[in-house]
């Protein structure tokens, strides 16, 4: 049974497609796509690409024209080859890839195939004995593949690496079916693969060996050049030179339907086809064609949704002439193009959305930039923009435009919107010169004057209240439409109003209570019960955290629990009525904005709002802020700052600079993403490592003591939004704590050696951590003279060299201290031998003159002789009494000088005076014996002593020393002076007191200063 088709092209592109669908019954469907470009801009070797696949890391391998390409979301690394090397490419056209049942990496050259040895990076060359050129691959049986080429059907062994050509394996009947050029081949049940030739469809059985022409009348003598095998098991098929046939039949062939697409290769496309099919693992056909883009073939409809460049929409794909079609293991749909690179997307995620103008469709939205959205009774969205306002209707599934074109007045006042409000018959638009009404019954445009009481201004915003009052927002202060009434109040009678009826109002807000909000520009915020009228504000003060964060208020919003959120140009803020307080959320206090405008929240208590890159949310534990930017599938980054729409689905849509963006915050679930991620690079002091591994397959890694330099690389495998990967790692033991960061190279510097353990994984959410880590062992080698049994030989040498050292020092010390007890034994003879010598020259001077005078007594008078004999017996008795001390009392010794200076006073009679000026605390200290006696004799020796002219000797006794002193009358020649007495009572009393005796000459006194002792 044959069944005939038209199979037709829907007009547009993506987005004008979304707009029908979004209004009507197929809405829950994914209908958009996020389209990711990679050219050679980003890396790629060239433009023209043959072929995908995905390793066993989960990297895509790219085959184009000039090289072979490894792409890991976040960089290309290209493969050419080179001449010379005998372990690079063998060429660097690319037109097959695939990967075996051991996951390893086989790539298609001119006269042979290539396999990929991870662990060295290099291409094992297998030359094919004839020449021929290799379309496809897919895998077969254990270590088989076959290989579609110009002279037929091939067969390669993965294992002896051997070529076999399937037509010399099969009978007579079977050779020339399988001798054919071959231009697509799929696997199929019972051992079945089916084979497009120019001939026909070809099925060849491998355990057979035999091989049959399929024949279907209605192509008949035409050519198959594709093949794909849909989820219930059919078979589809694409006929004819141009591809302008499309077939689908069961595995028996018993029912065939065929497809005419219609505007496939009509018009100025003759050449046009399609040049690769695809199932996606949702079942859906997607077709790749030469010349219209990617299409997906929409079965309720039996037609095709293309997907073409459009240069008016930056997220469209980069080019209409596509080449191939490839999914990978995370649903991902990879195309290839032959003139602008890579194109890929999920289909499964298609978050974001949006409405932009397109040149395909007309009349089209009017300008990129959407200011407001509204939702009439019929479903109908009414979206204005910088160029009038356009009106959706999901029946037609076309735009209706009303713009001032004419200047009649028969339109809206002006063509640049800035507010709209969607009210039972009644759409209002706010323009930046005056108010429209717009009467969906009659089609009735009316304008709004300074004859209703408003004037011809800027109008940001309208809202209802609960009596089903309208009011407006505007740069020259807010108004209000009665709707009892029919016309608008004179709010400047209004006691409650009339003080602020005239701020510049940006936004109005009816909350859960009935109360409205006013967020006015540059004058803070209003609440205002239209019950009682009480009014109350708010505005920014400087240095409380507590007030409003700032005075320019962009868009109010409340949430589940009666918060009221409000937007300004310096950030959001949440106000508690039940305290009267604000929180603010600030950049660098978890928000990344300062800007914050169009606020919604969702059913689970999210803020969302625009900020200053994108859109963000904030959760509803309120703890943390999620940001959305181009990489999540929004067009722009830059975001009207006023409100944004809810629709009756719970769908927003946010008015941006580059058309409306639409999408279902309930559909958005938080959760932890597990996505690949391996050690990608590794280096040393900045060098690449051994070449001879293969870094995803490293677990443990061993370094000599001067590698303790290097860094790692880890790659998350996300495709869709690499930006927002962000990393984990720790050194164990040398990082104390986990380090989280965007950047995934991990550097490491004079690491010592010993055993480490390095950690890490991968988020997509920085405040989510609840994910499984790898591992991989670091050994970094000790250097020998860091190591165990190098320092314990120091050690014990160190050990060794102190205790040799010590036993040095006992031994110097006892040869010094034995010097010293030898040089302390005579420094005490030699003092004593100074000593005696000393008394010795006292004695014989002494008693000479002694006697002399004893003498002289003695014949003038006896009784004085007298006296004089038992004082000079005194002396020597005292001298004889102490010659074995080394010291006496100084009260012994002055008493002494006492006798001594009267036997004295013998010969010189009042010519000689003796002062001693001795305190009774000095006089239990000691001296040296017959000092005192000495220092007195030379100084009668050295002076002149006469009774008009005295010598007077003082004693004198000054802290811990004793002065003898004298006034000077030097003698001209003093014969009996050897001058030694002074030097040997310096050496007398150092030796004894470690103090050396003073002597001091300046000309009038003659002072010599003893230690006492």
């Amino acid at each position: 049974m044959i069944r005939l088709m038209r199979l037709m092209f829907l007009p547009g592109t993506l987005q004008l497609l979304l707009i029908c669908l979004l209004c009507g019954p197929l809405l829950s469907q994914p209908v958009s796509f996020n389209f990711h470009q990679l050219s050679t801009g980003a890396g790629l070797s060239d433009p023209g690409v043959r072929c995908f696949a995905q390793d066993k890391y989960g990297y895509i391998w790219i085959g184009t024209l000039n090289g072979l390409n490894r792409f890991s979301g976040y960089e290309v690394k290209v493969f050419k080859h080179k001449a010379n090397d005998r372990w690079g490419l063998a060429a660097n056209y690319t037109p097959a890839l695939v990967t075996d049942d051991k996951e390893r990496l086989w790539i298609a050259q001119p006269n042979g195939i290539c396999q990929y040895d991870y662990t060295g990076s290099r291409f094992l060359f297998a030359p094919a004995g004839r020449n021929f050129s290799i379309y496809k691959m897919i895998r077969g049986k254990t270590s088989v593949l076959f290989l579609a080429t110009s002279k037929g059907l091939v067969s390669f062994n993965t294992g002896s690496m051997a070529y076999s050509f399937v037509e010399d394996e099969c009978d007579e009947g079977s050779k020339l079916l399988m001798s054919r050029s071959v231009n697509d081949i799929c696997l199929g049940g019972g051992g079945n693969m089916y084979i497009a030739t120019d001939t026909g469809l070809v099925v060849y059985n491998a355990g057979t060996h035999k091989a049959r022409l399929i024949f279907i009348k209605a192509f008949a003598g035409r050519g198959v050049s594709r093949l794909a095998f849909d989820t219930t098991g059919n078979l589809w098929a694409v006929s004819g030179i141009n591809g302008e046939l499309l077939f689908r039949c069961d595995s028996t062939f018993s029912s065939v339907d065929i497809y005419h697409p219609g505007n496939i290769s009509t018009g100025s496309y003759r050449d046009n086809r399609i040049v690769s099919l695809l199932f996606d693992d949702a079942g859906r056909l997607w077709a790749a064609t030469a010349r219209t883009g990617l299409c997906l073939f929409d079965k309720y409809s039996n037609s095709f949704i293309p997907y073409r460049h459009d240069p008016f929409q930056p997220g469209s794909i980069s080019g209409d002439l596509t080449s191939c079609l490839f999914q990978d293991k995370k649903g991902y749909i990879w195309l290839g193009t032959e003139t602008s690179g890579v194109n890929y997307f999920n289909p499964a995620a298609s978050f974001f959305t949006a409405i932009q103008p397109s040149c395909y469709q007309h009349p089209t939205l009017p300008h990129y930039w959407g200011r407001a959205a509204g939702e009439d009774k019929n479903g109908n969205l009414w979206l204005g923009t910088a160029s009038g306002i356009a009106r959706c209707d999901p029946a037609g599934k076309t735009f209706k435009l009303f713009q001032d074109t004419s200047g009649e007045g028969r339109s809206i006042q002006y063509n640049s919107v800035r507010s709209v409000l969607c009210d039972d018959d009644n759409i209002w638009i706010g323009t930046a010169q005056g108010l429209n009404l717009y009467h969906l019954s009659t089609g009735k445009m009316d304008r709004f004057g300074i004859k209703d009481a408003v004037p011809l201004s800027f109008f940001w915003n309208i809202a209802k209240d609960a009596a089903g009052n309208t009011w407006f927002g505007s740069r020259d202060g807010f108004y209000c439409y009665n709707a009892k009434q029919h016309k608008f109040e004179n709010l400047h009678r209004n006691t409650h109003l009339s003080a602020y009826c005239d701020n510049n109002t940006y936004c109005i807000y009816k909350d859960s209570k009935g109360l409205l909000w006013f967020g006015f520009g540059y004058k803070g915020l209003m609440q205002f019960d239209p019950a009682s009228g009480r009014t109350k504000c708010w505005a920014k003060k400087e240095g409380d955290s507590r007030s409003l964060s700032d005075d320019h208020v962009t868009s109010i919003a409340e949430d589940s629990t009666g918060i009221i959120w409000v937007g300004t140009m310096g950030g959001l803020n949440a106000y508690n009525p039940s305290t009267g307080l604000f929180i603010q959320y600030l950049n660098g206090s978890g928000s990344a904005s300062e800007k914050t405008s169009a606020l919604l929240v969702d059913k689970h208590n999210r803020i969302w709002f625009a900020a200053d890159k994108g859109i963000m949310m904030l959760d509803e534990g309120r703890k943390y802020f999620k940001s959305f930017d181009i990489s999540d599938g929004l067009p722009t980054l830059d975001f009207n700052n006023q409100s944004a729409f809810r629709m009756r689905n719970g769908y927003f849509i946010y008015p941006s600079l580059m058309g409306f963006v639409i999408f279902n915050p309930d559909s958005r679930i938080e959760q932890d993403t597990v996505r690949d991620f391996y050690i990608s690079s590794f280096k040393i002091s900045g060098n690449a490592g051994p070449e001879d591994l293969n870094p995803e397959e490293i677990k443990e890694l061993h370094l000599s003591p001067d590698e303790n330099f290097f860094s790692l690389e880890v790659t998350a495998l996300n495709y869709e939004t690499p930006a927002k990967n962000w990393y984990a790692y720790k050194l164990d033991p040398f990082d104390k704590e986990w380090i989280y960061t965007k950047d995934r190279k991990a550097s490491y510097t004079n690491v010592p050696g010993g055993d480490y353990t390095f950690h890490y994984k991968t988020s997509v959410d920085g405040n989510s951590w609840n994910i499984p880590e790898k591992l991989m062992g670091i050994h970094v080698a000790t250097v020998y003279y860091k190591s165990w049994w190098f320092r314990t030989l120091i050690l014990v040498l160190v050990c060794f060299g102190i205790y040799r050292f010590y036993a040095w020092r006992i031994h110097q010390k006892e040869k010094l201290l034995s010097l010293q007890g030898k040089a302390y034994s005579l420094e005490r003879e030699k003092a004593k031998v100074m000593y005696e010598s000393l008394k010795q020259q006292l004695n014989p001077h002494f008693l000479f003159n002694s006697l002399t005078s004893l003498s002289s007594l003695i014949t003038s008078s006896p009784a004085d002789a007298k006296k004089f004999l038992e004082r000079l017996s005194k002396i020597y008795r005292y001298i004889l009494k102490s010659r074995d001390s080394e010291k006496v009392i100084l009260s012994e010794e002055i008493n002494l000088a006492g006798t001594y200076t009267q036997l004295q006073k013998t010969r010189f009679k009042d010519g000689l005076q003796l002062e001693v000026k001795v305190n009774e605390e000095c006089l239990d200290r000691s001296i040296a014996p017959v000092t005192l006696q000495n220092l007195i004799e030379n100084a009668i020796k050295h002076n002149i002593i006469d009774i008009s002219s005295p010598l007077v000797v003082e004693i004198i006794a000054e802290g811990d020393w004793l002065m003898v002193r004298n006034n000077l009358q030097r003698k001209g020649i003093v014969e009996t002076s050897n001058k030694q007495g002074l030097e040997s009572m310096r050496s007398l009393y150092y030796f004894l007191s470690g103090r050396q005796i003073e002597v001091v000459d300046d000309g009038q006194y003659f002072t010599v200063k003893i230690p006492l002792l």
